[in-house]
């Protein structure tokens, strides 16, 4: 896994090529609906992760300040996207199929950030908002890694 800036831009041309000649095959592909109707939070049932691809993610000014004020760049949530991340129904949506996404910025660090889905695409996805991981963010994180490694 590419772990630098350095390392991204010495692998545009590759990371550009596997982004624009992505297929995803049609039993993988999964709707807002499905994924609303499908996904659980953490306690209602085991292996509450969700797979999907997050193919772009879109930054407003106001997102861009939101995150700032928790000290967090978009850079470290497009590295939390790249990683080893979990994704999860977010418990208090204020868009039906917003997710949680959990994981680790290059850094170390465990941040939460809020995703809402861009409906014209499903594979785009606007950040909300994000922060660091609470302490049952992190465990959550931690458990989904050791049961889906």
């Amino acid at each position: 896994m590419l772990r630098t800036v350095q390392d991204i831009l010495d692998n545009a041309d590759v990371l550009a090529a596997r982004f624009e000649n992505y297929k995803p095959k049609p039993e993988d592909e999964r709707s807002h609906d499905w994924l609303a109707a499908n996904s659980w939070w953490p306690g209602e049932m085991p292996g509450c992760e969700i797979s999907m691809l997050i193919a772009v993610l879109l930054f407003s000014e106001t997102t861009i300040a939101k995150l700032a004020g928790h000290g967090i760049t978009p850079e470290e949530v497009r590295q939390v996207n790249d990683g080893d991340r979990v994704l999860i129904r977010n418990p208090r949506p204020r868009v039906e199929g917003s997710l949680l996404m959990i994981g680790t910025a290059y850094g170390g660090r465990v941040l939460t950030v809020v995703l809402e889905p861009e409906p014209a695409d499903s594979g785009i996805w606007n950040v909300r908002t994000g922060w660091p991981a609470s302490a049952a963010q992190k465990g959550l994180y931690r458990r989904e890694r050791r049961h889906g490694a």
